[in-house]
C-alpha cells in the first residue's frame, strides 16, 4: 500500500517585525537597510510594525529579548530578525565585542517569547550558519520558535542585504510563508516546528510501536514483569503479554504529552492521523 504524505494547515498570527542589530560599524548595514524598506513599505497601513534595535554587548541582546517576553505576554506576535555574523559552532557574534552567544544560550529566550507568544513566534537568522541554531532541539523540551529560517554555509551581506527585503515585502502582501520562502533563493532553509514534530514523532512509532520494534519492547516488558516475579503459569503471561501489546502500539498519551510540551498546546494533526499516516492506511 502507497502511503501519502502527511498534510496540514501551517497558521501562525504575526503582528511585528523585531530587528536586532549586532553587526560592526564597518560591516554592509543590512539590518539599516531592512529596517527602512519595512518603514516605508508600512508606514501608513502599520505604522508600528517595525521595531529596530543595535546591540553592542549580550547584555543588551538578552536584556531585548527579556522585554519581548513580556510584551508577548501582553500580546505582541512577533518575527524576530536577527542580523549577526555567525558560527557554526559558537553561534552569533556580537560585533561590537567579538562576543559570541552561542546557540545553546539562546534557545532559553526564544523559549520564553514562543510560550508567550502561544507557539507563534517566527524567527530568522540573517548570518552565516544561522539554521544551525535548530541543532540542540528535541522533541521533549518547549520549541523555542513556530519556525525558523536561516542559511546552513556562508553567505554574503549583498545576498542578505537583496533577499531579506523580499522576503518581507512577500510575506507582507500575500501572509504566505511559503510563497515568501521562494525570495530567498535556495540559501536559507526553514524549519518548521510541527513538521519536525510529526516527523520525529513518526520514526519513533515506526521503530518501536510497529513491526518488529514493537514485538521487541512487548517481549522487554513481559521479561521485566517475569524478572519482577508478576508472571506465577500461563494465564497470568497471557494477560501480561495482552497488557504489554496494547501499552506498545496505543501511544496516544505520549503523543498527546509531547505535542503539548514541544507545540505549546497548538497543534494542527491528531493522534489518529498521524497514526494512520505511519501505518500507511488510505
Amino acid at each position: 500500500m502507497t502511503r501519502g504524505p502527511l498534510t496540514f494547515t501551517s497558521r501562525f498570527k504575526n503582528n511585528a517585525l523585531v530587528i536586532i542589530d549586532a553587526l560592526g560599524d564597518t560591516d554592509l548595514q543590512t539590518a539599516i537597510h531592512l529596517r527602512d524598506e519595512i518603514d516605508d513599505a508600512t508606514s501608513v497601513s502599520r505604522p508600528t510594525y517595525c521595531n529596530y534595535f543595535k546591540v553592542r554587548s549580550s547584555a543588551e541582546l538578552f536584556t531585548i529579548l527579556d522585554d519581548l517576553t513580556d510584551r508577548s505576554k501582553a500580546g505582541l506576535l512577533p518575527i524576530l530578525h536577527i542580523e549577526a555574523h555567525g558560527d557554526k559552532e559558537r553561534g552569533l557574534e556580537i560585533s561590537t565585542t567579538g562576543e559570541m552567544v552561542h546557540w545553546d544560550s539562546l534557545l532559553p529566550s526564544l523559549q520564553a517569547i514562543n510560550k508567550a507568544s502561544r507557539n507563534n513566534l517566527g524567527v530568522v537568522l540573517a548570518a552565516c550558519f544561522g539554521l544551525y541554531a535548530i541543532k540542540p532541539l528535541n522533541i521533549e523540551e518547549p520549541c523555542p520558535f513556530y519556525f525558523l529560517i536561516g542559511p546552513d554555509k556562508p553567505v554574503s551581506a549583498g545576498d542578505i542585504d537583496d533577499m531579506m527585503k523580499h522576503f518581507y515585502l512577500e510575506l507582507g502582501r500575500t501572509n504566505s510563508l511559503d510563497k515568501a520562502m521562494k525570495k530567498v533563493d535556495t540559501q536559507f532553509k526553514q524549519f518548521h516546528a510541527e513538521k519536525f514534530f510529526y516527523i520525529t514523532f513518526s520514526k519513533y512509532m515506526k521503530r518501536a510501536c510497529i513491526g518488529t520494534g514493537a514485538q521487541r519492547r512487548v517481549e522487554h516488558l513481559v521479561t521485566m514483569a517475569a524478572e519482577g516475579g508478576a508472571i506465577s503459569n500461563r494465564a497470568s503471561l497471557r494477560v501480561i503479554r495482552k497488557n504489554a501489546r496494547t501499552f506498545v502500539r496505543s501511544q496516544e498519551h505520549v503523543f498527546n504529552r509531547r505535542a503539548a510540551l514541544f507545540l505549546h498546546g497548538r497543534r494542527s494533526v491528531s493522534f489518529v492521523e498521524l497514526q494512520s499516516f505511519v501505518r500507511g492506511d488510505s
